[in-house]
């Protein structure tokens, strides 16, 4: 039962990431790339996100928070996932035969 739900907490994760990595890329593709073209990291737009208005480089903070988040979940997805598809690490000393 307990692999069953790691591998479950690991396609909910596999989502939460892929939906992160979509707003990165959006707001990569809409923001930062427009700006880059115009020769300066500096964002000149103001974008409503999440019911607040991010004015310019604000948007930097965001995309380092969402790419924060998507590297902990990725730690997350790969624990699950291991002991989904392994189960339980051997208890200490195991290999060497001894006996609790």
């Amino acid at each position: 039962m307990r692999r069953v739900l790691a591998a479950f907490v690991s396609v909910v994760l596999l989502v939460w990431i892929a939906f992160h990595v979509t707003v990165i890329a959006h707001l990569v593709r809409s923001e930062v790339i427009p700006a880059l073209a115009a020769g300066s990291f500096n964002i000149q737009t103001n974008s409503r996100i999440l019911n607040r208005v991010w004015e310019g480089n604000e948007l930097y903070w965001l995309l380092a928070a969402h790419a924060t988040l998507v590297v902990v979940l990725a730690a997350f997805l790969a624990r699950s996932a291991r002991f989904a598809t392994q189960g339980s690490r051997p208890q200490k000393g195991a290999a060497l035969g001894h006996i609790p």
